[in-house]
C-alpha cells in the first residue's frame, strides 16, 4: 500500500469522509473553533457563578414568597417551621451554598442550617455585634423551646408573637423591651422560669463577647453537596426550577424564547438585507445629492430612541382614532386556533409581528448602513480596485464582487455587537406592543417576586450571546478565506 492509500485509509477511519487530503485546509478552523469553545465554558462558569450570587443577594425571601403565593397566609409569622423548613429543603437551600467560604471563625461551620431568613439575618448581626456563637445558639435555642411548649396551647397568643419576634430581633433596645413585655404579661406567670432563664441567657451574651474571634478567618469546604452545584446541575440537564405558581420554568420560557427569538432574528436579518445596500448606495452616490440626502436620513433615524418609535407606531398606525389602521391592534389576534403549537401561533399572528419586527430592525438597519458606508468608502480607494477600473471591468461587477466581499468582514464584527442590543430592544418591544416574550415574562416574573424565571432568563440570554460570539469567528472565515485561525 503505498503513503497516498494509507492516509486516505486511516482520515477515512478516523474522519468520516472521503477526501482526507483537504483536512490541512479545515483543521486550523476546527481547532480555533475548539479553542473558542474551551475558553467559552470558564467564560459561562463565571457568568453562572455571578448570577447566582445575585440570586441569593435578593432582598425578599423565597421560600416565604413561595408559601404565601400557594396559600391564604399573609404574614411570615404565620408559617410554620416544619413548613417552612420542608419548602426551604425541596428548593436546596438547607445546603452550603457554594463549594467552599470565607468567614470569621465566630461563624459555625454548620450556619446554613439555619434557615428562616429573618432568623439568620439577627443571628449574623448579634454574632457580629459580639461574636460569642455558643451563648448565641443557647439564647436562641431557649426561646424556640418556651415557643414550642406554648404552641401546644391555644391560649397565650400575645406572648407567642412576642418570642416570635425575639428570634428576629438583633437591636439590644428591641429585644430588651420585648423581655420586659413578657415579664410583665400576666400569660407569663406559668412560664416565669423560662422567660427569666431567656432573660439570663442574654444578658450573658451582653456579658461575655468575644470579638476577637471576629478577626480571625476560617476557611470551609462544603464539596458538591452545596446550592451552587444543584443549581448548575439541574440548568445543564433543562431544568431551570419551577415558578411561583408551580409551573417549570423552562415550560414558561419557551413560548416567551421563541417569541423574541423569532422577532430578534427577522429584525436582525432585515437589517442586513436593507442596510447592507442602503450602505453601499450611500457610498456610490456619495458626492451625489442622493447620496447626501441618505446620509442625513440615516442619521436622523439613528437618533430617536426605539422604544419612542414603537410607541408612536403603536397609536398612529394600529388605531383609526389616533391615524389611519395600517396594521393590525397590538398584541396577539383574538381568533387564535387552539391546540396550535408554538410556531404555528406565531405564524398565524405574523401580521401582528410586521410592525414590531419593523421598530426593532430601524436602530440596526442603520448601524450596518454606516458601517457598510465607511468600509465601501475604504474599499473602493484600494489599489486593486483603480486596477480592476483600469481594465474596463463593468462598475457593478466592481462594487458587488470584488469590493462588497472585502467591505463585509467589519461587517460581521458588527454582527456579535449587534446581537444583545437586538435583544434588549426587543424587551422594550414587546412591552409596547404586548407580546408575551422574554421582556414582558420577565418584567412580570420581576414584579411577582419570582427570582426564579429572572435569573433562569439572565443564564440563556448570556448562553445565546456566547453562543453568537462563537459564530461571528465562523462567518469570519467563511466571507473572507484570507482569515488565519491561530
Amino acid at each position: 500500500m503505498n503513503r497516498r492509500k494509507y492516509i486516505f485509509l486511516q482520515h477515512y477511519l478516523v474522519f468520516g469522509y472521503k477526501n482526507p487530503l483537504r483536512w490541512h485546509i479545515y483543521k486550523p478552523m476546527v481547532q480555533y473553533i475548539i479553542k473558542r469553545l474551551a475558553l467559552t465554558i470558564p467564560t459561562w462558569w463565571v457568568i453562572s457563578i455571578v448570577i447566582f450570587g445575585l440570586s441569593r443577594c435578593a432582598s425578599s425571601d423565597e421560600v416565604a414568597e413561595r408559601l404565601r403565593f400557594n396559600s391564604e397566609s399573609n404574614t411570615s409569622n404565620q408559617i410554620s417551621d416544619a413548613v417552612y423548613a420542608q419548602t426551604a429543603q425541596e428548593l436546596g437551600l438547607d445546603k452550603p451554598v457554594f463549594y467552599f467560604s470565607l468567614q470569621p471563625a465566630a461563624f459555625p461551620d454548620t450556619f446554613y442550617k439555619v434557615v428562616r431568613r429573618d432568623e439568620r439575618t439577627a443571628l449574623e448581626r448579634m454574632i457580629w455585634q459580639y461574636g460569642n456563637w455558643p451563648i448565641i445558639s443557647l439564647y436562641q435555642n431557649k426561646v424556640k423551646a418556651l415557643l414550642s411548649k406554648i404552641s401546644q396551647n391555644t391560649e397565650g397568643e400575645i406572648l407567642r408573637n412576642n418570642l416570635q419576634q425575639l428570634l428576629v430581633q438583633s437591636k439590644d433596645e428591641s429585644i430588651l423591651f420585648t423581655i420586659n413585655e413578657l415579664l410583665s404579661n400576666s400569660d407569663t406567670t406559668s412560664y416565669k422560669i423560662d422567660v427569666e432563664a431567656i432573660a439570663q441567657a442574654y444578658k450573658n451574651i451582653k456579658q461575655n463577647p468575644q470579638k476577637s474571634q471576629l478577626y480571625i478567618p476560617r476557611f470551609n469546604w462544603s464539596g458538591s453537596d452545596n446550592q451552587y452545584h444543584a443549581w448548575l446541575k439541574r440548568f445543564l440537564i433543562g431544568d431551570l426550577g419551577y415558578a411561583m405558581n408551580g409551573q417549570a420554568v423552562i415550560e414558561k420560557l419557551k413560548p416567551a424564547l421563541v417569541m423574541t427569538l423569532f422577532l430578534g432574528i427577522s429584525a436582525l436579518f432585515l437589517s442586513f438585507l436593507v442596510g447592507i445596500p442602503l450602505g453601499v448606495s450611500m457610498s456610490i452616490n456619495r458626492r451625489r445629492s442622493v447620496g447626501k440626502w441618505l446620509t442625513r436620513t440615516v442619521f436622523f433615524v439613528y437618533s430617536l430612541p426605539i422604544f419612542w418609535l414603537a410607541i408612536l407606531a403603536a397609536m398612529f398606525l394600529t388605531t383609526d382614532y389616533y391615524g389611519v389602521k395600517i396594521f393590525p391592534h397590538i398584541g396577539l389576534a383574538n381568533d387564535v386556533p387552539t391546540g396550535l403549537g408554538i410556531f404555528q401561533t406565531l405564524l398565524w399572528n405574523i401580521s401582528h409581528l410586521v410592525l414590531p419586527i419593523l421598530c426593532l430592525m430601524l436602530h440596526p438597519c442603520v448601524v450596518v448602513a454606516r458601517q457598510m458606508n465607511g468600509a465601501m468608502n475604504d474599499i473602493l480607494k484600494k489599489n486593486y480596485i483603480q486596477t480592476a477600473k483600469a481594465k474596463g471591468l463593468p462598475a457593478n461587477r466592481i462594487i458587488w464582487h470584488h469590493a462588497l466581499r472585502n467591505a463585509l468582514t467589519p461587517i460581521v464584527t458588527l454582527l456579535g455587537q449587534m446581537i444583545p442590543s437586538i435583544f434588549l430592544g426587543a424587551f422594550s418591544v414587546e412591552l409596547i406592543f404586548s407580546l408575551q416574550g422574554m421582556g414582558q415574562t420577565t418584567i412580570d416574573a420581576i414584579i411577582g417576586k419570582d427570582w426564579t424565571v429572572v435569573y433562569a432568563v439572565l443564564m440563556l440570554v448570556s448562553f445565546i450571546i456566547l453562543l453568537s460570539h462563537i459564530l461571528v469567528d465562523i462567518l469570519y472565515r467563511w466571507i473572507n478565506p484570507r482569515v488565519q485561525f491561530s
